[in-house]
């Protein structure tokens, strides 16, 4: 009987979900320019005219809090139009401060004009006012909106994460090692074709002014946190990578728009943790300790195996803390997650060297009761 009510739940989200997603596909697929990203409007909508910022999102946290199911599929909310800020078309570094090489390196897929746009203190780019990407636009400022409700640890120590004020509290209690930069940072939440697959994540360091603190000389310095996600295999059209894995849709556009309301969430999310890896390192041992063995050479799949199933890890468990993300998208990254755990755990029967280092160096550095995969390979930064 419980069995059955759950089904019927599902059936009546799923249902509720594409009617939903008929009006977007309409909206992507109309020949007519979407002119207004407030034309694109959700069941939810209420007039925000005379409302202030913090009006909006106490009407919006109320909307999810009250909505008859949380899983994020189906929550049908709008974002805060007041937080909307259109900066216009120009090259990022008309913009924001980068290094001087940042464009001809590991930022050359930026190195061009976009439409850029500020929302709550974070940077989008999109390529083009066309539909498709309006619509990307328009989900992100729903899956940040979402994000700073329901997972809001996630929000503030990840996506809006300011370091250099964690860094000085932390150089005043006489950390484990004095850090030489205190960063300023720019969240960016890139939609372009440089990742591999669906989303990948990079930082671009500026070295800035000094400044002295408790006697010791820092550098103020700007990171740029910059997350893309692939223009093309979120579409849902390539079988072996992107949303359609995931959802596994023959309709593409089903699989886009469910990315879109649902895996758009745990890929910011999750990037962010990337960047989270490689921005504390003054405050955080095991970020410190995963940055260095990125460019180990004794240990060159480190990132792609040791860090990603960390990284895997931490987020997985948070999600089933928190609730929200779809079975279609737990189910695709704990498999991931197995996998890596499978190359992993050779560690535990003392076959392979190398796992044995890296599970006795990640031990080390996690809490004294730790003992086993799950509480090794994990970050504590989201509770």
């Amino acid at each position: 009987m419980k069995k059955l009510f759950f089904l019927l739940c599902a059936l009546l989200v799923a249902t509720y979900c594409q009617s939903q997603i008929s009006d977007y596909k309409e909206l992507l697929n109309n020949d007519a320019p979407i002119s207004d990203i407030s034309l694109i409007k959700t069941t939810n909508d209420f007039d925000q005219n005379n409302l202030t910022q913090n009006e909006i999102d106490i009407k919006i946290k109320e909307l999810i809090y009250n909505s008859k199911t949380q899983n994020n599929l189906s929550l049908d909310i709008p974002f805060n139009s007041k937080k909307l800020k259109y900066v216009g078309k120009k090259h990022p570094n008309d913009y924001l401060t980068f290094s001087h090489d940042a464009f001809t390196t590991r930022l050359n897929h930026l190195n061009k004009e976009c439409e850029i746009y500020e929302y709550d203190t974070i940077n989008i780019f999109i390529e083009s006012k066309d539909n498709k990407n309006i619509l990307n636009l328009f989900f992100t400022l729903r899956a940040l909106t979402i994000i700073k409700v329901k997972y809001p640890e996630a929000y503030s120590k990840l996506i809006q994460q300011n370091i250099s004020k964690n860094a000085t509290s932390y150089i005043l209690q006489a950390p484990y090692r004095r850090p030489s930069t205190l960063n300023k940072n720019n969240s960016i939440i890139s939609f372009d074709n440089s990742p591999i697959d669906i989303a990948a994540s990079t930082t671009d360091l500026f070295f800035g002014s000094q400044t002295n603190i408790g006697g010791w000389d820092y550098y103020e310095n700007t990171n740029n946190l910059v997350m893309s996600i692939d223009n093309e295999t979120i579409l849902g059209d390539q079988d072996t990578k992107g949303s359609k894995p995931i959802y596994k849709f023959e309709d593409k556009d089903d699989n886009y728009f469910n990315y879109m309301r649902d895996g758009l969430i745990e890929s910011i999310i999750h990037e962010f943790v990337h960047l989270y890896i490689t921005n504390s390192v003054s405050i955080d041992e095991k970020s410190f300790f995963i940055n260095e063995m990125r460019n180990d050479t004794t240990d060159k799949n480190f990132d792609i195996d040791v860090e990603e199933a960390i990284v895997l890890n931490t987020c997985l468990k948070y999600y089933k803390t928190k609730g929200g993300i779809s079975y279609e998208v737990l189910n695709f990254y704990e498999k991931m997650l197995q996998t890596k755990q499978e190359i992993l755990t050779k560690t535990f029967n003392y076959s392979d060297k190398l796992n044995l280092q890296r599970y006795y160096a990640l031990k080390s550095l996690s809490k004294s009761t730790a003992k086993n995969f799950e509480d090794i390979y994990f970050l504590n930064i989201l509770n």
